[in-house]
């Protein structure tokens, strides 16, 4: 049997010979289940709040609660101070859909009876609960029957639902934070927007430094400099660490001049000089654009010396579709695509599998010749070389893309 929480606010609470005690205040919930189960009842007399433990209930239902004991025989207590109480701490609260990947408003809360226990199974997320709690369902039904309007029921099972809390005690619930770790970081980063500075801290605790490096990369430029400057700084340092030096880069320019060389000295020192040396760069350059995180070989290797070195080194690089070739110099001379490096024999030279046409920019082309060059000649990935021809980025359609859909300053 289920019950909506809203038939039972302020209910008339009986004992057992039928007579009114009082009425429905609250209820108070166990924490720690994986579906929270109600402990007891609050309820408010004429003259005092008292708390009834569950066991004491003898029937829960729409519009009624009845006692096992007479009001003579019962031993009430003050109702407990840091429980979860369903109407003051979830009813009307923000919850994570963690299906729908978005931030709603609890309008009513399904009880479910099992066995002997009273537990919280879902949630009314739709305007159905609001009716219900403004005490017009009847009415509300009655107008979409008449309109013939198809409106859903609203209902999101609590296995769904990631609770934001109204107060710290709501986080320990259910396992609601590992639901929220387990989210595409695209989609987590459109619902911490919604948390506060708390509920933000507790999430950021229960993500690796990479989880929390991926969702920086997924938010927005306001929200990533929050992101980094609430979190310690040694942390944050290894958060950076894990980003693409690009995306690092990026991050670290929007921060005051003195907090970004803070955080880039706390970085490995290979990982800090990456990041300077993209931070040189004029904003709008393909400098600034480009990332580091690419895959380069000699250009007299032969195919098997490529594979065997991409085997032993494992590289994680962001561009992984093209080998870039560079000279005893340094300087970019080919580009060789996965693609051909596996149909081409192992003894054959990786100069020879470059095509005759090579397509660069410039450190400090503007990004607009960079986008120009990327459309008219259909590239996934442009190589970027210093003013001495020597390879010093790449620049991936994905970072075009990004900058196209920025949106404009005001």
């Amino acid at each position: 049997m289920s019950v909506f929480v809203s038939y039972l606010r302020r209910a008339p609470v009986r004992d057992h010979a039928g007579r009114r005690i009082g009425v429905v205040k609250d209820l108070v919930v166990h924490q720690g289940a994986t579906l929270p189960e109600i402990e007891g009842v609050v309820v408010k007399r004429p003259r005092d709040l008292i708390y009834i433990p569950f066991q004491e209930l003898e029937e829960v239902e729409r519009g009624d609660v009845r006692l096992r004991l007479d009001e003579e025989r019962l031993r009430p207590s003050p109702p407990p101070e840091d429980q979860l109480f369903l109407l003051r701490d979830l009813l009307d609260a923000q919850v994570v859909d963690t299906t729908g990947a978005k931030v709603v408003r609890v309008n009513d809360i399904v009880l479910t009876t099992k066995g002997d226990h009273l537990l919280v199974s879902g949630l009314d997320i739709g305007p159905w609960g609001l009716m219900r709690r403004m005490g017009w369902a009847r009415l509300f039904a009655g107008l979409v029957r008449i309109l013939g309007l198809k409106v859903p029921e609203g209902i999101v099972s609590w296995d769904n639902v990631a609770p934001f809390d109204k107060d710290p005690s709501m986080v320990q619930l259910t396992v609601a934070q590992d639901k929220l770790v387990r989210m595409h970081p695209a989609d987590l980063a459109e619902i911490i927007e919604e948390m506060g500075h708390q509920q933000r801290q507790r999430l950021y605790e229960g993500l690796s430094d990479a989880q929390l490096a991926d969702l920086i990369e997924e938010s927005d430029p306001d929200m990533q400099t929050s992101i980094l400057t609430e979190l310690e700084p040694e942390r944050a340092a290894d958060v950076l660490e894990e980003m693409e030096p690009d995306e690092a880069a990026d991050v670290l320019q929007d921060l005051p001049d003195a907090e970004a060389e803070a955080l880039i000295e706390l970085m490995t020192p290979d990982e800090a000089a990456e990041v300077r040396q993209l931070l040189t760069y004029e904003e709008d350059t393909a400098g600034a654009m480009m990332t580091t995180s690419y895959l380069s070989v000699s250009d007299d290797w032969t195919v098997q010396q490529a594979v065997d070195w991409f085997r032993v080194q494992e590289p994680d690089v962001e561009i992984m579709a093209y080998f870039y070739l560079t000279d005893k110099a340094g300087k970019l001379s080919g580009v060789v695509s996965v693609r051909r490096i596996l149909l081409a024999q192992p003894t054959v030279r990786m100069q020879d599998l470059s095509p005759p046409v090579l397509y660069s920019a410039n450190a400090d082309s503007s990004s607009r010749e960079v986008t120009e060059l990327i459309s008219r000649y259909n590239l996934t990935a442009l190589p970027v070389e210093d003013a001495h021809g020597k390879l010093v980025g790449v620049i991936s359609v994905h970072d075009v893309l990004d900058r196209l859909l920025e949106p404009d300053e005001e």
